[in-house]
């Protein structure tokens, strides 16, 4: 479960048509009148702040929910109680379908700055297909993108040096802030050093090394969590280094 009973809030009549995240929703190319009963099924519950959890590793499986403003980092708890952070969802991404096969969730979903999602049970996803089948697609395009992403992270885990990893990283921010509308150019971090470093299998002192490196050679501007590519030509060429195979794999995604 997402969140409590008593956690809800209210939200205007027909929000789904007036939300100005629809383009990138699951809900995006259906019909008005498809729209509107997707709306009614949704549940808003209240935003979480940094730190606070959607649903913790081993939470029973009901719902899943997409990211509506913010960002959530998801990680693996070890039995030593150390953390492994596998994911990073963005406005538009669908959390929690992690539960599906088990019943239960296998990460912990933990808002990295403060995070609103739009939840929906999925017994009633499943009602609403069959009324909207184009939601099975969404669905299963949505499983396939995080099927394709997993695949290059285990290659950038496998293959790749340091700076190709941190490089391959801020590509992919770039690119998912321009599929939002948002500036290409310059990124917001939501995320801490430690939690990018987690990310990638590195040390937060290789990836702040790399940081204040690349804004040396030109190819970033770096001002805390403000980071600018200066050189988007550098940076590609660093991340695709003698990697002509994970170039197909961004051309995929």
């Amino acid at each position: 479960m997402l969140v409590k009973n008593n956690e809800w809030f209210s939200q205007p009549k027909n929000h789904c048509a007036n939300c100005p995240s629809a383009r990138y929703c699951l809900a995006h190319g259906l019909s008005d009148g498809e729209v509107a009963q997707f709306s009614r099924k949704i549940k808003h519950p209240r935003p979480r702040h940094k730190g606070e959890k959607f649903f913790m590793m081993g939470d029973s499986f009901n719902s899943f929910a997409m990211v509506h403003s913010g960002c959530v980092k998801s990680y693996v708890t070890s039995r030593g109680g150390e953390h492994q952070i596998i994911g990073f969802y963005m406005p538009g991404d669908i959390l929690g379908l992690d539960g599906i096969a088990s019943g239960e969730h296998r990460y912990t979903a933990e808002a990295l700055e403060t995070t609103s999602i739009c939840e929906l049970a999925f017994r009633d996803y499943e009602d609403l297909c069959n009324c909207a089948p184009s939601l099975q697609w969404r669905l299963l395009d949505a499983l396939s993108q995080k099927m394709v992403a997993e695949q290059k992270m285990l290659l950038m885990l496998g293959k790749m040096t340091s700076e190709q990893r941190l490089a391959n990283f801020l590509l992919d921010l770039s690119s998912c802030m321009a599929a939002r509308g948002m500036s290409a150019q310059t990124i917001s971090l939501p995320m801490s050093r430690s939690d990018i470093a987690n990310y990638l299998g590195l040390v937060i002192e290789t990836v702040s090394r790399l940081f204040s490196r690349f804004q040396v050679e030109g190819v970033l501007t770096v001002q805390r969590r403000i980071i600018g590519i200066s050189d988007r030509t550098r940076l590609q060429a660093i991340a695709y280094n003698n990697c002509e195979d994970y170039c197909e794999l961004d051309r995929v995604a």
